[in-house]
């Protein structure tokens, strides 16, 4: 894991206002996953290092769960899908 690279697929596109937006490509769902229950004050990158020790790991998360938003669409109780990577 230490090798890993969460933005290895992604294209940085500039904006000529000094904006940067960053595009990746969605990773597949797999079908060994775990179920997490969010817990207060846990973001998508420290459930991320919970079970993978590596806070990058956030965005295999996001995708099997279609977050586009960790910041907005992350509530405490919900429950959310955990891929093994």
């Amino acid at each position: 894991m230490a090798d890993y690279n969460p933005y290895s697929n992604s294209i940085a596109i500039l904006f000529d206002n000094g904006d940067v937006v960053l595009e990746r490509q969605i990773q597949k769902k797999v079908s060994n996953t775990l179920i997490h229950t969010v817990k207060e004050g846990e973001t998508i990158q420290s459930i991320a290092f919970q079970y993978y020790g590596d806070s990058g790991y956030w965005v295999h998360i996001c995708d099997v769960n279609n977050i586009f938003n960790p910041f907005v669409e992350l509530e405490e109780g919900m429950e959310i899908y955990i891929p093994s990577i």
